[in-house]
């Protein structure tokens, strides 16, 4: 139920991984645009390789398979974990959490959402198994998700200590925790000079930020209210503790990274099947009265998730669809294009394209700022010789001299040349804001 309802969700970055594979599969390599260089642009790194055997038709063919895959992935990971569940609590109880698990739009909408999200979420499934195999599956999320391993480690290892197992198991533990993402972080230093992944720099973290996001993972999803236990917890096995301790080892980890910017709380999803899991747990050993209570918490964001933003979610990838053919014609003989929100712009065209954010442009990412904000140089648009811009605009407000959207585009007004680039046309984004396209001319004022 979560996947049909979140059915049509996408993000701009979906298409930053699919032009990549795209590229694969064309014979340019490991590249966003064809002609430029190999760069770190898909945080997952080996996900572009695997989307490169559906990418061959371009960067949004790639996109929809692996929205098809993403979510056929989750529903059966979700059968598995209702099964898990089902070991734990029983009756009206499981029911409801069977209820739960399928009415989450955060995790359906992430699921068929084109990126690497839905398989992540199905190891995470994965990693709350016994043994070896549970901590490999926690160490590849891990690997695919860096911000994942403090998670992981702890997970792993945590319940080998409270499964009491031998020593060399929860050495086995540790190291397959740690052992895929050391290796891709290797991979990445031999690969693009830097063990981490471009974003990093691209999108610095921010305190404030974090704080709204970890809070908005735990209050406004649902599934962590069934944590809200009290003596409950101290009759679970110790197995489902160390769940609960990685569990909030990662929500600190939130903290620290900033979140992102994507709706949903994508960062947070891959770990919700330990949320469940326990709250199953503390279901079955709580007093029906409370065991409600929880379960209403949980409804109640459901229903004001689906009720708020489910429409909207699943019109996100028609909406680009039909974006991304009415920019087309309006960069038609464009050869570098400017732009911040890349994935959809890059899915147009087979134009180079400059990123203004800097997710993939190492020489952006690594200027000072924000990636809504980066100080660009005052000589970029001349030295990179960019000939059209799509900048977004701010929401309207009936006056003419409308202000765009982010500061990185009012700097890309500033910059030298800027002057010579006249509006041609509008791409609408919502009924209430624009992205404007700018074509170079030999004269002529900035609008």
């Amino acid at each position: 139920m979560g996947v049909a309802a979140g059915w049509g969700f996408s993000v701009d970055d979906a298409l930053i991984s699919a032009r990549v594979a795209h590229h694969i599969a064309t014979g340019f390599g490991y590249r966003f645009n064809a002609g430029g260089p190999v760069v770190d642009c898909v945080t997952p790194l080996g996900w572009a390789f695997l989307l490169a055997p559906a990418a061959s038709g371009g960067a949004w063919q790639g996109m929809t398979w692996a929205s098809g895959v993403g979510g056929a992935v989750w529903v059966l990971a979700a059968l598995d974990l209702g099964r898990r569940c089902g070991g734990w609590c029983s009756g009206w109880r499981f029911a409801l959490l069977a209820l739960a698990l399928g009415s989450c739009l955060p995790l359906g909408a992430w699921a068929v959402s084109g990126m690497e999200t839905g398989v992540v979420m199905a190891l995470g499934v994965g990693a709350l198994g016994k043994g070896r195999l549970g901590a490999a599956c926690a160490g590849a999320a891990a690997a695919l998700r860096p911000e994942l391993l403090p998670w992981a480690v702890t997970l792993a290892f945590g319940s080998a200590l409270a499964r009491r197992q031998p020593i060399r198991e929860r050495v086995w533990a540790l190291a397959l925790a740690l052992a895929p993402a050391l290796l891709v972080g290797g991979a990445r230093w031999v690969a693009f000079g830097e063990p981490v992944p471009l974003a990093v720099y691209a999108k610095p973290s921010d305190a404030e930020h974090g704080l709204r996001y970890a809070l908005g993972s735990l209050l406004l999803t649902g599934p962590p209210y069934l944590l809200l236990a009290g003596k409950a917890w101290r009759r679970l096995p110790r197995a489902h503790c160390a769940i609960g301790v990685a569990l909030l080892v990662h929500w600190l980890v939130l903290l620290g990274v900033g979140g992102d910017w994507m709706p949903f709380w994508r960062l947070a999803m891959p770990t919700f099947p330990g949320v469940l899991l326990v709250g199953a747990a503390l279901l079955e050993r709580s007093h029906a009265a409370f065991a409600g209570l929880r379960l209403a918490g949980v409804f109640a964001c459901a229903a004001l998730l689906h009720w708020g933003q489910g429409s909207a979610t699943r019109v996100v990838r028609a909406d680009r669809s039909r974006m991304i053919a009415e920019l087309a014609p309006l960069l038609t003989g464009a050869r570098r294009v400017a732009s911040v929100d890349v994935g959809w712009v890059g899915a147009a065209g087979a134009y180079e394209v400059i990123d203004l954010g800097g997710v993939t442009d190492p020489e952006i990412a690594y200027l000072p700022g924000g990636h809504t904000s980066k100080r660009l140089p005052p000589e970029l648009l001349e030295r990179r010789d960019v000939d059209a811009m799509v900048l977004l605009l701010g929401p309207s407000t009936g006056d003419p001299a409308t202000q765009f959207a982010r500061r990185v585009e009012e700097r890309a007004m500033r910059l030298r040349g800027a002057e010579r680039f006249m509006p041609v046309g509008r791409v609408q984004l919502n009924p209430r804001q624009d992205y404007v396209v700018l074509r170079q001319s030999a004269q002529g004022p900035a609008p």
